[in-house]
């Protein structure tokens, strides 16, 4: 009898030490955050007995939580960097894992714009093309204006748009007729997420163009 207890103590024993050793978290490294831009990574356990916990030791960007019961790391980062920290899933046979990571957040720029076809005079006035792109993950609420402004300070639109630019790129041409003058061209691009109240701008402009 005592020889059955004592083997299946260690028949207990190496099951046990065999669930610690097995117990790990999955994910070699995180995928990269977007500042401003709504993060979510679920972090797996292999082996170990469920209910886990997990925990995180050391800094987590600004506006990124963990959950401890699900071990999902989300929020809306609102700085850039790479944050270096350490996360600990716990078992319920009370069997801990560490494992390191580094979180980077990238700056978003979000909105970017090019001249496809710089603003030129032609027919009596200006006419150009601008390619806008959006290089993040959530469709941006755009609006786009060229406008030319003379010698006075008058401006007039050479082109005007609002609508929903998914992430990719969209060329917008403009053209207007124009009094005589000396105009200065630019066109913003300003893109808004409402959801997380994210704005984005970006502006060209161009020397002075003269319309005889």
């Amino acid at each position: 009898m005592h020889f059955r207890r004592l083997a299946l103590g260690l028949l207990l024993l190496c099951s046990a030490l065999a669930s610690a050793q097995q117990l790990a978290i999955s994910q070699p490294f995180l995928t990269e955050a977007l500042q401003g831009e709504l993060y979510y990574q679920e972090l797996r356990v292999t082996s170990g007995n469920p209910p886990y916990n997990w925990s995180v030791v050391g800094k987590l960007p600004a506006g990124i939580s963990l959950d401890s019961a699900t071990g999902t790391l989300t929020g809306i980062p609102t700085s850039a960097g790479d944050y270096r920290f350490t996360i600990t899933v716990r078992d319920s046979g009370q069997y801990t894992v560490n494992r390191g990571y580094v979180l980077r957040v990238r700056e978003s720029t979000a909105i970017a714009i090019i001249w496809t076809r710089p603003p030129v005079v032609a027919d009596g006035g200006i006419s150009g093309e601008v390619e806008v792109s959006n290089p993040g993950r959530e469709a941006f609420d755009l609006t786009f204006i060229a406008v030319a402004v003379n010698e006075i300070g008058r401006a007039t639109a050479l082109g005007y748009q609002h609508f929903l630019l998914a992430p990719g790129k969209q060329k917008i041409p403009f053209s207007a007729t124009l009094p005589r003058g000396t105009y200065a061209v630019h066109a913003d691009a300003v893109g808004e997420i409402a959801r997380t109240r994210t704005i984005r701008s970006a502006r060209l402009q161009v020397q002075p163009l003269v319309i005889p």
